[in-house]
This record gives C-alpha cells, structure tokens and sequence, in this order.
C-alpha cells in the first residue's frame, strides 16, 4: 500500500480511445512499473463517503490489484471554480486490473511545445500565502505545500506525453492514470507511507536539506 504526493501534469484529451485500449500505469517497486489494458475504473459518487467506497471496493474485489486515486481537494469548500476546472475529477477513483503485467518504461519520443505560462499572479499567491498563515496560527494545519498551476499547449497524446518525459525525472513513484476526458499524469519523488506486511517506511522530501550543505 502507498500513499504519495503528486508532482502532476493534468492532461485533456479532445479525443479518446475507448479506455481499456488506454494503458494504466503505476510504480510498483524498485524499476518496475505496473501496466494493465484490461481493467475497470470506478468512480466515488459525491453522495458517498470516500472510507464507505473504498471499503466496498475492498468487499466486492477482494483479490484484484488496484490503483487508487484520491482527489483531497474534494474535502474542501474553498476550492474555486477556476481549480475546479483545472482538475475536474470525483473525490475518487480506483482502476480494478483484471490482468497486469509488470515492465520497465521505454523511452518515449521526444515532443515540442509551447512554455508554460503560470496561472496565477503574485498577489494572488501571497494572498495564499498569508490565507495559511493564519489557519496555520489558528492550529488547523502544521504544514501546507501551496503549488501554482501552469498551462501549456501540447500537440500530442498524453500516453506520449508521459513516456516521453519520464526519464527526465528522477523520482521512481511515476503514474500514468487515463480517465474519460483527461489523464493524470505523475513524476512525484516523494514517498509518504509505504507499508509492506508489517513494516511501515515515510521518505518525506519537504522541509529537508542535501547532507552536502551545510547549516
């Protein structure tokens, strides 16, 4: 089991295969990644409690491999409608494999695109900024990781997308998820809690510094 932070690309697509014929893929361990083209996805209806979804899942599918994929933003009423639909998804979703097999990712062509133009002024982001400081000095939070979208124009699809990038990152916790209308892509190096029998292991990267530098 792996919870994980995304470091995400949100990718639209115009047009669509029929989803099974759309690979999903997931680090699995070490330089190998989940891939499936027979799976079922599931979505959590906004009238269910995502605990109650998951247990269900649990219930019906007791022996399949699953990715799971949870949107925490859902949780939260001041979310607005510009975030909303920058990523659109249900509070979350689970891809139940069928069958999977277990790969090494290849390199992907490479791919032009326009820059990345930031979505957010300065103001706005202090604006943010001091919004976190108080719920912070209010005692909600202890820590938040506030990140800025950008938006680009991409000419391709986001299969090629993600393989052709991959390599440039270095973190091995990459996942490429394909939903209806957009794909969530993945190059997060950051490992929160993994659990294999009874061992639990957090390699959390915030708030850290090189063992090179010094104080």
């Amino acid at each position: 089991i792996f919870f994980f932070f995304f470091f995400f690309f949100f990718l639209r697509s115009l047009k669509r295969l029929d989803s099974n014929m759309i690979p999903v893929i997931c680090f699995y361990e070490d330089d190998l990644f989940i891939h499936s083209e027979n799976y079922q996805l599931l979505l959590c209806d906004d009238s269910l409690g995502v605990t109650q979804f998951l247990q269900d899942i649990e219930k019906k599918y007791p022996e399949n491999m699953k990715i799971v994929q949870v949107n925490f933003d859902a949780y939260h009423s001041y979310i607005t409608a510009a975030q909303t639909e920058l990523y659109p998804s249900s509070k979350a979703a689970v891809f139940i494999l069928k069958d999977y097999k277990l790969i090494s990712l290849p390199k992907g062509p490479s791919i032009e695109s326009r820059p990345f133009q930031l979505q957010m002024t300065k103001n706005q982001f202090l604006e943010k900024v001091n919004a976190i400081k108080a719920m912070i000095a209010a005692g909600r939070f202890y820590q938040v990781n506030l990140t800025c979208a950008f938006k680009s124009e991409r000419h391709t699809d986001p299969l090629s997308f993600f393989l052709s990038k991959q390599d440039d990152y270095v973190g091995g916790y990459k996942s490429f998820l394909p939903f209806k209308h957009h794909s969530l892509i993945s190059f997060s190096p950051e490992l929160f809690l993994e659990k294999k029998s009874s061992i639990l292991r957090t390699e959390p990267i915030k708030g850290s510094i090189s063992k090179n530098e010094n104080a």
